[in-house]
């Protein structure tokens, strides 16, 4: 598997793109991973996460401006994870 961050992994079959979101099972004590979608691209994954991660940011009490800046700091996070993979693949 691919780890996005600390929370969403990418998985795959021989059809699609398997997005995982790690989680905890508080009764068992142990972590496992759920699948939050099937997708036909590493870049529609990483957009997914983003959808994800803003739709989180709507669901806090803020102001235009205070959503925005969250958005932004979303945005910045995946262009670093971008960056990362292109710098892998120059190697």
């Amino acid at each position: 598997m691919i780890k996005i961050n600390n929370e969403f992994y990418i998985d795959s079959d021989s059809y699609q793109y398997i997005l995982q979101q790690k989680k905890f099972n508080q009764i068992k004590k142990e972590e496992y991973f759920s699948t939050v979608a099937y997708l036909g691209s590493i870049d529609e994954c990483i957009k997914e996460v983003m959808k994800i991660k803003q739709r989180r940011v709507c669901q806090k009490d803020l102001t235009l401006v205070g959503a925005l800046h969250e958005f932004e700091k979303i945005n910045i996070e995946m262009k670093n994870i971008l960056n990362e993979i292109g710098k892998d693949e120059r190697l």
